[in-house]
């Protein structure tokens, strides 16, 4: 599965009481996220919140046994910078309670629901929440979509060295990679041993943005411009 740049270097706490439900999904995002840290009640939430930050903290709504309105007010009330995403049936959440949890969290998404959906609320939520470097990328990419199409048909776009090219630079936004660290970064082989061989794949990159989104900074290497 391509992975996108702007979820890989986050991590996510991810709280359910579903096994079954939880183990999917668990899988699923792992495939995204650099780490998936998986709790079960609101306890285990404030405990892994003293120990390290976490990017997104995704809330499985399972009424009665998670009081998400009281969690997220907490949260809320220590000042903790992460992005919080409720996932919900209809009719978990209770009466009275819709407008507070939708004030307070930053995303939230209906069950059933089909993984690219958590995705695409992940990354608006670590857009509006995150560091300008995670905005920056978030934003690169949504313009990546727009001329490339989704991720899951991105791969027909692009050439596997592309791929490697583009992931490689997004992952230190704003950063110059000269050509030795791109080749490290993309298991570079034989024919990738000269320099004009990846100049001629970031002029085919660009040639498919539509624009000069990847920039060469003649002496040093190359970067991404948040720009499309």
């Amino acid at each position: 599965m391509l992975r996108e740049p702007v979820l890989t270097t986050s991590v996510l706490l991810l709280a359910d009481n579903d096994w079954q439900f939880g183990e999917t999904l668990c899988a699923a995002l792992e495939d995204a996220f650099c780490s998936v840290h998986r709790v079960v009640d609101n306890v285990q939430v404030l405990d892994a919140l003293r120990t390290r930050r976490y990017d997104v903290i995704l809330l499985d709504v399972d009424p009665p046994k998670t009081d998400c309105l009281h969690l997220i007010r907490i949260l809320r009330s220590q000042a903790h910078s992460s992005a919080v995403i409720l996932i919900a049936a209809e009719g978990d959440v209770r009466d009275g309670e819709t407008s507070g949890l939708e004030s307070l969290a930053d995303e939230r998404v209906s069950k059933p629901f089909k993984i690219s959906e958590v995705l695409s609320r992940m990354r608006n939520a670590i857009r509006r929440t995150g560091s300008d470097a995670d905005s920056s990328t978030a934003h690169f990419w949504n313009n990546v979509e727009r001329q490339l199409g989704p991720l899951d048909t991105m791969a027909a776009r692009l050439s596997p060295t592309e791929l490697a090219l583009l992931h490689a630079l997004l992952a230190r936004p704003g950063a110059i990679f000269s050509s030795d660290e791109l080749k490290r970064q993309i298991g570079g082989n034989e024919r990738m041993a000269d320099d004009y061989v990846i100049e001629i794949h970031i002029d085919s990159l660009n040639s498919k943005l539509g624009s000069e989104a990847i920039k060469t900074i003649r002496g040093l290497g190359w970067m991404v411009s948040s720009e499309i």
